[in-house]
């Protein structure tokens, strides 16, 4: 049986752990309808008993009780896409296409493959997403630790009303979460990838926090050029405005202590951004003749150091 949808907005999130969680403990604390989908029945009902925990800097300990389930049954407002790449496919199998054609989706996927992959299997109502200045890790039971001092998420849309847009911004700024209306979707992608590739690979390469490749002359070179890379990359996908020195900059500032979750799940022997990361780079790279020597050397140290 269909949910009846109550008065105000509705949420779903797909794949509720690390960055799925976090969101969903903000919406609920802003007293939103929330509902979170996992991989099995067993899962969600072991949610439904244990409730949802997230400890933060910024927001100190939530707890919250959203509704859980395996398969989405009803039409939301908002369907938030935070599952890994690896693991898209199947999760989107858990959705029905016609519960979400007056939905939108918003997918905060690591890497430039999904969307597509999304938009074929939903339908364009898609609202491109990207989360940054946050490290959201699942912790024991049903719980989210996350540093998200300078968490934001940037949106655009080629398909999706100016108006409707807004509407999603006002949601995720009352939640507690600065947001930005980008006019490029391309860019949205992009302006995380090339930066979040090279963190990804220097610190799943050397199996150390982005500190260490940092302060290696030889590391930050590769670092460097592997910037560099991506943003002519991004370039053939109509983004111009990338500046590698500024990523490069950036990658300066992030904290000496950074690891990343590709970093974390190859070493955990778990499945990994690897293919969506700088897999997905050096696929459109070959495509479009632009050479990545620095992203290969990455991707060929890291399949040498965990088996891969």
């Amino acid at each position: 049986m269909e949910r009846e949808k109550k008065s105000g907005k509705t949420i779903a999130i797909l794949g509720p752990g690390g960055i799925g969680g976090f969101l969903a403990a903000l919406f609920c604390r802003a007293g939103l309808k929330v509902s979170c989908i996992y991989a099995s029945k067993e899962e969600a009902e072991k949610a439904r008993e244990t409730g949802l925990a997230l400890e933060s800097d910024k927001f100190g300990i939530i707890k919250s009780f959203p509704e859980t389930c395996d398969f989405l049954n009803f039409e939301p407002d908002y369907l938030f896409v935070t599952v890994k790449a690896p693991f898209l496919k199947s999760a989107l199998e858990k959705i029905r296409p016609e519960n979400t054609r007056n939905s939108i989706v918003i997918p905060l996927l690591n890497g430039c493959e999904h969307i597509q992959i999304i938009r074929d299997y939903l339908g364009p109502c898609v609202a491109v997403g990207m989360i940054g200045g946050i490290e959201a890790k699942k912790i024991s039971g049903n719980g989210v630790s996350a540093n998200a001092l300078n968490a934001h998420i940037k949106i655009a849309s080629k398909d999706i009303s100016d108006s409707a847009l807004q509407g999603l911004l006002l949601l995720l700024n009352e939640a507690g979460i600065p947001t930005e209306i980008m006019e490029n979707e391309e860019a949205v992608v992009w302006q995380k990838l090339a930066r979040l590739n090279a963190i990804a690979c220097a610190t799943a390469a050397t199996n150390m926090p982005i500190s260490y490749a940092r302060q290696n002359k030889e590391w930050r070179e590769k670092i460097k050029e592997c910037v560099r890379e991506a943003v002519a990359v991004a370039k053939t996908q109509n983004v111009v405005n990338l500046d590698a020195e500024k990523i490069i900059s950036e990658i300066d500032r992030v904290p000496e202590g950074q690891t990343t979750s590709m970093q974390r799940d190859l070493v955990a022997g778990n499945e990994s951004e690897l293919d969506a990361i700088p897999g997905a780079i050096l696929r459109l790279g070959k495509k479009n003749g632009i050479p990545c020597p620095a992203i290969e050397y990455f991707l060929n140290c890291i399949k040498e150091k965990y088996g891969r």
